[in-house]
Protein backbone atom coordinates (compact mmCIF):
# COMPACT_ATOMS: atom_id res chain seq x y z
CA UNK A 1 0.00 0.00 0.00
CA UNK A 2 1.59 3.70 -1.18
CA UNK A 3 0.52 6.08 1.29
CA UNK A 4 0.01 10.00 -0.01
CA UNK A 5 0.13 12.30 3.38
CA UNK A 6 -1.16 15.62 3.21
CA UNK A 7 -0.96 17.97 6.59
CA UNK A 8 -3.03 21.01 7.00
CA UNK A 9 -6.09 22.63 7.95
CA UNK A 10 -9.63 21.33 6.56
CA UNK A 11 -10.07 24.90 4.92
CA UNK A 12 -10.24 25.49 1.65
CA UNK A 13 -7.59 28.00 1.08
CA UNK A 14 -5.30 24.78 2.16
CA UNK A 15 -6.49 22.95 -1.64
CA UNK A 16 -7.18 19.59 0.05
CA UNK A 17 -10.19 19.58 -2.05
CA UNK A 18 -7.76 19.00 -5.10
CA UNK A 19 -5.84 16.27 -3.75
CA UNK A 20 -9.44 14.20 -3.20
CA UNK A 21 -10.28 15.23 -6.72
CA UNK A 22 -6.95 14.09 -8.11
CA UNK A 23 -7.63 10.52 -6.34
CA UNK A 24 -9.74 8.72 -9.16
CA UNK A 25 -7.00 9.93 -11.53
CA UNK A 26 -4.16 8.16 -9.11
CA UNK A 27 -6.32 5.08 -8.41
CA UNK A 28 -5.93 4.31 -12.25
CA UNK A 29 -2.56 4.55 -12.44
CA UNK A 30 -1.97 3.10 -8.53
CA UNK A 31 -4.58 0.98 -7.07
CA UNK A 32 -2.65 0.26 -3.77
CA UNK A 33 -3.13 4.03 -2.80
CA UNK A 34 -4.17 5.37 0.55
CA UNK A 35 -4.67 8.70 1.05
CA UNK A 36 -4.47 10.23 4.77
CA UNK A 37 -5.22 13.80 6.25
CA UNK A 38 -4.08 14.86 8.89
CA UNK A 39 -5.64 18.72 10.24
CA UNK A 40 -8.26 20.12 11.68
CA UNK A 41 -11.25 21.82 10.96
CA UNK A 42 -15.11 20.53 9.60
CA UNK A 43 -14.44 17.10 7.76
CA UNK A 44 -17.89 16.70 6.22
CA UNK A 45 -17.18 19.08 2.99
CA UNK A 46 -14.28 16.25 2.47
CA UNK A 47 -16.29 13.37 3.03
CA UNK A 48 -18.70 14.51 1.16
CA UNK A 49 -16.59 14.99 -2.08
CA UNK A 50 -15.03 11.60 -1.51
CA UNK A 51 -18.32 9.68 -1.25
CA UNK A 52 -19.36 11.74 -4.57
CA UNK A 53 -15.91 10.92 -6.64
CA UNK A 54 -16.32 6.89 -5.08
CA UNK A 55 -13.19 7.18 -3.29
CA UNK A 56 -14.28 7.47 0.58
CA UNK A 57 -12.93 3.75 1.39
CA UNK A 58 -9.40 5.18 0.18
CA UNK A 59 -9.38 8.06 2.65
CA UNK A 60 -8.47 8.64 6.13
CA UNK A 61 -8.39 11.41 8.16
CA UNK A 62 -6.88 12.55 11.60
CA UNK A 63 -7.41 14.80 13.81
CA UNK A 64 -5.33 15.44 17.39
CA UNK A 65 -2.51 13.85 16.34
CA UNK A 66 0.23 13.18 19.02
CA UNK A 67 3.84 14.28 17.96
CA UNK A 68 4.80 10.58 17.44
CA UNK A 69 1.95 9.11 15.69
CA UNK A 70 2.41 12.27 12.98
CA UNK A 71 6.32 11.39 12.75
CA UNK A 72 5.15 7.81 12.02
CA UNK A 73 2.88 8.68 9.17
CA UNK A 74 5.69 10.94 7.97
CA UNK A 75 8.06 7.37 7.83
CA UNK A 76 5.78 5.62 6.37
CA UNK A 77 4.00 7.63 3.78
CA UNK A 78 5.40 7.79 -0.14
CA UNK A 79 5.10 11.06 -0.76
CA UNK A 80 4.09 14.05 0.44
CA UNK A 81 1.10 16.47 -1.37
CA UNK A 82 -0.40 19.55 -0.03
CA UNK A 83 -1.55 21.67 -2.77
CA UNK A 84 -2.84 25.52 -1.40
CA UNK A 85 -4.19 28.26 -3.63
CA UNK A 86 -5.03 32.09 -3.66
CA UNK A 87 -8.89 32.37 -2.14
CA UNK A 88 -10.12 35.75 -0.99
CA UNK A 89 -7.00 37.04 -0.40
CA UNK A 90 -5.80 34.42 1.34
CA UNK A 91 -2.47 32.38 0.57
CA UNK A 92 0.00 29.93 1.74
CA UNK A 93 2.95 31.38 3.71
CA UNK A 94 6.73 29.92 3.21
CA UNK A 95 5.06 26.49 4.36
CA UNK A 96 7.35 24.67 6.49
CA UNK A 97 4.97 21.58 6.08
CA UNK A 98 6.92 20.72 2.82
CA UNK A 99 10.60 21.20 5.00
CA UNK A 100 9.00 18.68 7.72
CA UNK A 101 8.60 16.50 4.84
CA UNK A 102 12.00 16.67 3.51
CA UNK A 103 13.88 16.35 6.89
CA UNK A 104 12.14 12.60 6.29
CA UNK A 105 13.41 12.25 2.72
CA UNK A 106 9.81 12.61 1.23
CA UNK A 107 9.33 13.83 -2.34
CA UNK A 108 6.98 16.13 -2.30
CA UNK A 109 4.15 18.16 -4.42
CA UNK A 110 2.50 21.13 -3.94
CA UNK A 111 1.29 24.53 -5.74
CA UNK A 112 3.02 27.37 -7.33
CA UNK A 113 0.71 29.35 -4.72
CA UNK A 114 2.03 31.47 -2.24
CA UNK A 115 5.12 30.60 -0.62
CA UNK A 116 5.57 27.47 -1.79
CA UNK A 117 7.59 27.83 -4.06
CA UNK A 118 10.27 29.20 -1.44
CA UNK A 119 10.11 25.94 0.28
CA UNK A 120 9.62 23.26 -2.60
CA UNK A 121 12.37 23.50 -5.50
CA UNK A 122 10.92 22.33 -8.37
CA UNK A 123 12.39 19.13 -9.80
CA UNK A 124 15.02 19.26 -6.78
CA UNK A 125 13.22 18.41 -3.78
CA UNK A 126 9.77 17.96 -5.48
CA UNK A 127 7.30 18.61 -8.30
CA UNK A 128 5.04 21.63 -8.55
CA UNK A 129 2.00 22.04 -9.94
CA UNK A 130 -0.64 25.19 -10.99
CA UNK A 131 -3.07 25.69 -8.51
CA UNK A 132 -6.54 23.97 -8.88
CA UNK A 133 -5.55 21.26 -11.13
CA UNK A 134 -6.76 17.74 -9.93
CA UNK A 135 -5.06 16.35 -13.53
CA UNK A 136 -1.83 17.91 -12.96
CA UNK A 137 -1.99 16.88 -8.98
CA UNK A 138 -2.62 13.52 -9.73
CA UNK A 139 -0.16 13.40 -12.46
CA UNK A 140 2.83 14.64 -10.65
CA UNK A 141 2.02 12.05 -7.52
CA UNK A 142 1.90 9.42 -9.89
CA UNK A 143 4.85 10.24 -11.71
CA UNK A 144 6.51 10.22 -8.09
CA UNK A 145 4.83 6.82 -7.10
CA UNK A 146 5.91 5.21 -10.63
CA UNK A 147 9.14 6.47 -10.41
CA UNK A 148 11.40 5.17 -7.10
CA UNK A 149 14.57 7.08 -8.21
CA UNK A 150 13.13 10.18 -8.28
CA UNK A 151 11.62 10.16 -5.30
CA UNK A 152 14.37 8.89 -3.92
CA UNK A 153 16.28 11.91 -5.55
CA UNK A 154 13.68 14.40 -4.25
CA UNK A 155 13.39 13.25 -0.68
CA UNK A 156 16.96 13.13 -0.67
CA UNK A 157 16.73 17.01 -1.54
CA UNK A 158 14.24 17.73 0.36
CA UNK A 159 16.25 16.68 3.31
CA UNK A 160 19.65 18.82 2.02
CA UNK A 161 17.11 21.90 1.67
CA UNK A 162 15.53 21.19 5.27
CA UNK A 163 19.12 20.58 7.05
CA UNK A 164 19.83 23.48 5.40
CA UNK A 165 17.27 26.17 6.50
CA UNK A 166 16.54 25.18 10.35
CA UNK A 167 16.08 27.74 12.06
CA UNK A 168 19.44 27.71 13.67
CA UNK A 169 21.38 28.41 10.99
CA UNK A 170 18.69 30.98 9.64
CA UNK A 171 19.15 32.31 12.56
CA UNK A 172 23.08 33.04 12.62
CA UNK A 173 22.37 33.82 8.88
CA UNK A 174 20.03 36.56 9.76
CA UNK A 175 22.68 37.97 12.73
CA UNK A 176 25.38 38.27 10.10
CA UNK A 177 23.21 40.43 7.88
CA UNK A 178 22.25 42.92 10.66
CA UNK A 179 26.43 42.55 11.48
CA UNK A 180 27.30 43.56 7.88
CA UNK A 181 24.50 46.09 7.96
CA UNK A 182 25.72 48.42 11.00
CA UNK A 183 29.41 47.79 9.84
Amino acid sequence: MQVILTVGALKPRKGIDIIIKSLPLILKEAPEVELVIVGEGEQSTYWNLAKDLAVADRITIKTNLPNEELKNLFRKCSVFALTPRYIDHQFEGYGLVYLEAGLYKKPVVGSRSGGVPDAVIDGETGLLIQENDPPATAAAIVKILKDPELAKKLGEGGYRLARERNWDDYIEKVIKIYEAATK
